[in-house]
């Protein structure tokens, strides 16, 4: 058999042959130095070889047997090698040698070495594309990388699985794949970044969400930079809410369909696409729009909650919301007033005192400005206020203790000041006040009829006019960044959102 490989644009590489059976495997262009080969018939039962070496191109080997007739066909699935002292086996060409038809392997490449011949090399790990005269590495045929693994030492069975390809994120613009916000470390919003990823699979008890609108909250900056109460496991992408239409549904799934307009709490929302377990979604009414039900989900329940499950807000009661000009704070200032509550707000900015006063507030406090706490004592005769929503932290935390009327209630439900300091709960006594934490998901995943609830009620305050959501900003998916940096510079006011 004779081939000549003289052309480095050559489609074709030359491939020896283990028992016998030579063929042509696409992928690689031939060395300018390559020699002619001949095999020369074998009889049937021999398992001579006949080697050559393509210098820096792609190895492969074929296993087989050849008689004096001919040659026996190729199967697709044999397994591919040359060994490292090819060049010892090259033959001149002769007119009397055997021509070989090519033959085009699969282009799924060899992922198993079986039966071949004794003298390959065994035991060695074939995973440098450096060591250009060691054992020669194997390749997957179609995607240019080289595979890696160890052969055996067991001479009758040599079997080679591939190291996995890894998971990469910025590949391919196929249908499986979508675009996300991604960041490979924790940090600042620098690490944000727009790539493409693979688009989720629906799974049992779960639905697929074609987003049409993002939330963007607090929680997300403190989850990119390593903080937040679930560790960020990068590469990683923030998100806890979205709304937009169900593309599929799991298994089991039956409240829920295909082309439902629904709001869902999730992760990783920052994409076009997002998972949700089925008792976490809500459909949207359809007065309330995909904008609309992205800023409601998390802000509007938070506030609800705040009120009316962690404590019980109504006609009597005195209620201080800090960041009142915030997406949680001007939907809590609205909703202790639809329940008949007395309500003052703080805002780290005069920019923000209009806003916060407009949702219905009865007094708007800067407190970057004035102490607050003596602010309150003075509007409330002293006695100090029921209940107060601090989502601030360390700014806040021991001046709203000092403004507590008796029995009071502080719930901190975030931290964007920072994490306060550590209480000594003496301090609580003598007024008997108390502090308590508080996160949605807690309802959420525990209380999915109350979760349900809720978000009726609030909906109908919607469209009763006595709840109005303030859309602060909107950014495209690919800006992600500067939304969190508008968020962190503490000048945003209601909701900002991303649209993919």
């Amino acid at each position: 058999m004779t081939t000549r490989g003289a052309n480095k644009q050559s489609f074709w590489s030359m491939v020896a042959v283990a028992g016998g059976v030579a063929a042509m495997v696409p992928g690689g262009a031939l060395s300018s130095h390559t020699t002619a080969l001949r095999i020369p018939p074998c009889g049937d039962a021999s398992r001579s070889s006949a080697f050559f070496s393509l210098p820096h191109t792609y190895w492969s080997i074929v296993t087989g047997s050849f008689r004096s007739s001919g040659i026996a066909p190729l199967s697709t699935t044999a397994p591919l090698i040359v060994p490292p002292d090819a060049t010892s086996s090259v033959a001149r060409p002769s007119p009397s040698a055997t021509t070989v038809t090519p033959t085009r392997m699969p282009r799924e490449g060899v992922t198993a070495i079986s039966s071949v011949c004794s003298r390959l090399p065994v035991g060695r790990r074939y995973d440098s594309p450096s060591r250009r005269r060691s054992p020669p590495a194997l390749v997957i045929f179609g995607s240019g990388r080289r595979a890696q693994g160890t052969l055996p030492d067991h001479p009758e069975r040599h079997e080679l699985v591939p190291r996995r390809p890894r998971r990469g994120y910025g590949r391919g613009d196929r249908e499986d794949h979508m675009k996300a916000i991604v960041f490979d470390r924790v940090g600042g919003p620098e690490v944000l970044a727009l790539v493409d990823v693979p688009k989720p699979e629906v799974r049992a008890g779960g639905v697929l969400i074609k987003s049409r609108t993002i939330g963007v909250n607090f929680a997300d900056t403190r989850f990119r930079q390593g903080q937040y109460a679930v560790p960020a496991k990068p590469p990683d992408t923030p998100g806890m809410e979205a709304a937009g239409v169900i593309e599929a549904v799991g298994a089991g799934v039956t409240n829920l369909r295909p082309g439902m307009r629904v709001a869902a709490f999730t992760s990783k929302a920052y994409a076009e696409y997002c998972l949700s377990p089925s008792f976490m979604v809500v459909p949207l009414p359809d007065s309330v729009s995909f904008n609309d039900g992205a800023a409601f989900l998390i802000q509007v329940l938070t506030a609800y909650h705040l009120l009316h499950t962690v404590d019980s807000t109504g006609p009597g009661r005195t209620v201080l919301v800090h960041s009142a000009a915030g997406g949680v704070g001007l939907a809590a200032v609205q909703l202790a007033k639809a329940a008949g509550a007395r309500v003052f707000g703080t805002v780290s900015s005069d920019d923000k005192v209009a806003l916060a006063k407009s949702s219905g507030a009865d007094a708007i406090i800067n407190y970057t400005r004035d102490k607050f706490a003596d602010e309150v004592l003075r509007l409330t005769d002293g006695r100090g206020v029921d209940l107060i929503l601090d989502a601030v932290g360390k700014p806040t935390f021991e001046e709203g203790l000092r403004c507590l009327a008796p029995f009071g209630h502080l719930a901190l439900y975030g931290r964007s000041g920072g994490a306060t300091d550590p209480l000594n709960v003496a301090t609580l006594s003598p007024k008997s006040v108390k502090v308590s934490g508080f996160s949605l998901p807690t309802i959420t995943r525990n209380f999915p009829d109350k979760t349900r609830e809720s978000a009726e009620r609030c909906f109908a305050l919607l469209r009763e006019g006595k709840l109005k959501l303030h859309i602060g900003k909107i950014f495209p998916l690919a800006e992600a960044a500067e939304a969190h940096r508008y968020l962190e510079s503490r000048q945003s006011t209601g909701k900002l959102l991303l649209i993919p």
